[in-house]
């Protein structure tokens, strides 16, 4: 569905591209590309990421950090209060919210678009309502599913936005266009679950290494068809769900992180003498030495040769 948001515009009212609404020292960026190796859970830099962006609301879900020396060494864009971020990849696409003072330095992943208005420009709060708004905001628009990939991936399906341009795909996707009473993230869902996946696929062709669907299979794939409203509900509670389970992996991995710190502490300090109490009364380890010592040059001296000490003689 395409908009033309001039159509019914006040007279003193107008309409333009973002970056011509933005003051001299107005930014318009996308994320930064921060890798899983860029990441430190001990760093002083927090970065936002898709979770943390809500419609209107800061949620402030994740996380994840790097350090300040890599957030500098990959030229990261530093987010400051009154930020407009916007989320590049659903559910849904497009929403907004103003970032918040958070106490401490911040960057945002490559999937959150930046915006900040600047001075002498328009207001943040204003410009979210509007970016969050049906006529501005993108609307969702078909699922695509993928009916050429290696088994592991194939039947992968997400959600594609209307960005009111022209767009074609490529010949291993297959588009499904939905009537109103379906929700494309509950659909879209069901095709990624185990369910979904095993009856979108159990009829697949296979070749070496790859296996393919067409759209009869696709087409005779049964799909569970609540409520509307309750279809909503699920896709909601699916998209909460799964930023826990990803928070919980995160909380997970620095266990494990601060568990193979933790090791080489231990090791450290038991042999820095640190691990255990000493005991004044305990003989001192020089005097096991230099008695090992003293016995060892007893035994060369004499040439004892009772067992454990020194070699044999060879006996004709």
């Amino acid at each position: 569905m395409k908009h033309d948001i001039g159509r019914s515009l006040p007279p003193s009212w107008t309409s333009g591209p973002l970056p011509l609404l933005l003051g001299h020292d107005g930014v318009v960026s996308d994320g930064d590309w921060v890798e899983t190796k860029d990441q430190d859970p001990a760093g002083d830099v927090r970065l936002i990421q898709l979770a943390d962006i809500g419609e209107g609301t800061f949620r402030d879900r994740s996380n994840r950090f790097l350090t300040s020396s890599r957030a500098n060494e990959l030229g990261c864009t530093y987010l400051q209060p009154g930020d407009l971020l916007v989320a590049r990849m659903p559910d849904p696409l497009g929403r907004a919210c103003i970032f918040p003072r958070m106490g401490r330095r911040c960057v945002t992943a490559v999937d959150v678009c930046i915006v900040r208005p600047g001075s002498d420009s328009v207001n943040p709060t204003w410009l979210m309502h509007a970016i969050n708004s049906p006529d501005i905001r993108v609307a969702i628009s078909d699922i695509v599913i993928n009916r050429v990939n290696s088994p592991g991936h194939l039947g992968k399906a997400l959600v594609v936005a209307d960005r009111h341009v022209s767009a074609v795909f490529e010949s291993n996707m297959m588009r499904l266009s939905l009537t109103s009473n379906l929700d494309r993230r509950f659909l879209r869902d069901y095709l990624n679950s185990p369910t979904g996946k095993r009856r979108l696929t159990v009829n697949a062709k296979w070749a070496v290494n790859q296996a393919s669907i067409n759209q009869q299979d696709v087409a005779r794939t049964v799909v569970p068809m609540p409520p509307l409203r309750e279809q909503h509900r699920i896709a909601e509670e699916v998209e909460r769900l799964l930023s826990e389970a990803k928070n919980c992996l995160v909380i997970a991995e620095r266990g494990v992180q601060r568990a193979r710190r933790l090791r080489q502490s231990i090791l450290r300090w038991a042999f820095e003498g640190k691990l255990v109490d000493q005991d004044p009364a305990d003989e001192p380890a020089s005097a096991l030495l230099e008695r090992i010592r003293a016995d060892r040059q007893k035994t060369q001296a004499t040439g004892d040769g009772s067992p454990g000490r020194g070699r044999k003689r060879k006996t004709a």
